[in-house]
């Protein structure tokens, strides 16, 4: 059987517009927004996701001050800005907030709305008419964690499984884990053991936050921010949730970013990394973003922005051609937000064909999703010294078509590993001689040369065993010689 690994790059090839990319979307809404109340409540948005049918999937908490209570909520809302009233009661389905506190949401592939709460891993399963659905869990609800265990964060893969980490306490220590289950809610038996896999708390060390992405060929990524001597780490692990060894050292990477800031983790197609930071200073109310790139192997990625970093922007979101929406939006001290976003080529530069139109109002939430249609929708609530606080939704135009479409530029080696000699194969590339050099695992050039042609042989006799990364441009593929 021949063992193979692919790597992708992305090209460009510009194509023209008719809409202004970032200029508001007026068939949205009330000429381009959508403030909806609940019930003449203060409403916080904490969450939106998008499900197959373009309606958007909310959840949050809303407070009435004259009792006083807080309720956390579950909202959707029609592609055109309104409230879907086929789900739940008129749109809305409420929950006492000394039950559950949701702050996160996914769907699943059949539509059916997965609301969280990451801290015991508490999951209500919704069916699209607004109930719980009594095939999921116990009743409808997933209780992920033990009374001894705290929970962080959780995700879908392509399967609808849940993959949940946390920490558990053992011996007095806290240990790291992860923690899979099915479509269901059921423990997921085959993956670990009895559907956990447990790290020693030499690796994860007085973690105070995580964050987790899963990659398009099943791996997982997660950074975590330590306290106690604090570092921001990421660390890779493969479907079967062992450590991912040719990731950094031992599975591990040291992110290169002042200890203050705390990073979460956009994941590329051809599973480069960005990591965007950010650390709020409440001495002199100002908050401090930071972009870096990671190629494959863990390496600053230095073809990228500066020397591999964007200095005062962080992420809101990877469009699928690879375009990055960056966030430097001003923050006052009573948390009102005055949006700004650019758009960044993948490599890093300035992309001038998107232009933000700047007539909003303060929002209490910037977060940015990429529509099913390519379009914008900024999701957060007005402030309450604006008025009473309601859920808040800005879209804005962003044609798929108006931004350059992408090639896929391959390369396969095989057989891998491999006793001496690989055979490469390379697609989509226009030119020849293609320059190449191989790395050993901490970065360290060991040989280069060009392909002069889309076959090539490549002799690693005079190399050891081990683990090194063929690297063309800035991206690497990963070869083991046995």
């Amino acid at each position: 059987m021949k063992r193979s690994i692919v790597f992708i790059i992305i090209f460009y090839s510009s194509i023209t517009v008719s809409a202004q990319d970032g200029s508001i979307d007026l068939s949205y809404g009330d000429n381009g927004t959508s403030i909806i109340d609940i019930a003449n409540k203060e409403d916080n948005l904490y969450k939106a996701i998008e499900d197959l049918n373009n309606r958007i999937v909310i959840v949050g908490a809303t407070y009435d001050f004259s009792i006083p209570s807080i309720e956390t909520f579950v909202m959707r809302v029609l592609e055109d800005g309104n409230l879907d009233t086929s789900f739940g009661s008129g749109g809305t389905v409420l929950l006492p907030y000394t039950e559950v506190e949701f702050e996160d949401v996914r769907v699943q592939n059949d539509n059916k709305i997965l609301a969280i709460d990451n801290s015991q891993l508490t999951i209500y399963r919704f069916t699209e008419n607004g109930l719980l659905d009594g095939g999921f869990g116990a009743n409808g609800i997933l209780q992920g964690m033990n009374t001894d265990e705290q929970g962080f964060v959780s995700t879908i893969d392509d399967q609808d499984r849940i993959v949940a980490i946390g920490l558990t306490m053992i011996d007095g220590i806290n240990n790291f884990f992860i923690r899979r289950f099915l479509e269901n809610g059921s423990i997921d038996l085959s993956f670990g053991n009895n559907g956990t896999k447990l790290f020693s708390s030499q690796l994860t060390e007085s973690i105070e936050k995580f964050d987790a992405k899963i990659l398009q060929n099943g791996q997982l990524l997660v950074v975590i921010h330590q306290e106690m001597d604090p570092v921001n780490r990421a660390m890779r692990f493969l479907e079967s949730g062992e450590i991912d060894l040719s990731f950094g050292i031992n599975g591990l990477v040291d992110i290169p970013i002042s200890n203050d800031f705390d990073c979460i983790c956009y994941p590329e197609i051809n599973e480069h990394i960005l990591l965007s930071c950010t650390y709020y200073d409440f001495n002199f109310i100002t908050l401090s973003r930071q972009t870096m790139k990671l190629d494959w192997s863990g390496n600053l990625d230095t073809s990228f922005g500066n020397n591999g970093y964007l200095d005062n922007f962080s992420i809101s979101l990877i469009q699928d051609n690879q375009r990055i929406l960056v966030n430097n939006s001003e923050i006052d001290f009573e948390g009102g937000i005055y949006l700004s976003f650019y758009r960044y080529f993948n490599g890093g530069y300035i992309d001038e064909s998107f232009q933000l139109e700047s007539n909003f109002q303060e929002t209490g939430n910037d977060d940015v999703l990429l529509l099913n249609s390519g379009k914008l929708l900024i999701t957060g609530n007005t402030m309450w010294y604006s008025g009473e606080a309601d859920v808040y939704l800005i879209r804005l135009n962003n044609n798929p078509l108006s931004t350059p479409e992408f090639d896929v530029r391959k390369a396969i080696v095989f057989p891998n590993p491999s006793g001496a000699s690989f055979n490469i194969e390379l697609s989509n590339y226009n030119t020849y001689p293609i320059k190449y050099s191989i790395l050993d695992s901490s970065g360290r050039k060991l040989h280069f040369g060009e392909f002069n042609s889309s076959r090539a042989e490549l002799d690693l006799q005079s190399l050891g065993q081990g683990l090194y990364h063929l690297k063309i441009g800035s991206n690497s593929v990963p070869i083991i010689k046995e």
